[in-house]
């Protein structure tokens, strides 16, 4: 999901927080938070992302979140499952 977003007052701002909205059935992948620039502190909370940045300044600034369907993550989570199955018992 790209945002855009800048400072409208004069200046810059201080410390500034984004919340964004988690989708019904998705979860987010904080390896796919990235923003320019960096931000300082990141945290799931309840259905959302939660970016803490130091400042906000008045040119736009770029941020993507990566959210990935449920079902991705079944997928993956059987294929690890199938794999460690076979892993045992090759082993013994």
């Amino acid at each position: 999901m790209p945002l855009i977003y800048s400072w409208l007052e004069p200046g810059q701002s201080s410390m500034a927080l984004i919340e964004i909205g988690q989708p019904s059935g998705f979860f987010t992948d904080l390896v796919g938070v990235v923003s320019e620039p960096p931000y300082k502190r990141v945290e799931l909370a309840s259905k959302k992302v939660v970016l803490y940045f130091d400042e906000v300044m008045l040119n736009y600034t770029y941020l993507f979140v990566l959210f990935n369907h449920i079902s991705y993550a079944l997928i993956l989570y059987k294929l690890l499952f199938y794999k460690a199955i076979i892993a045992i018992m090759y082993i013994q």
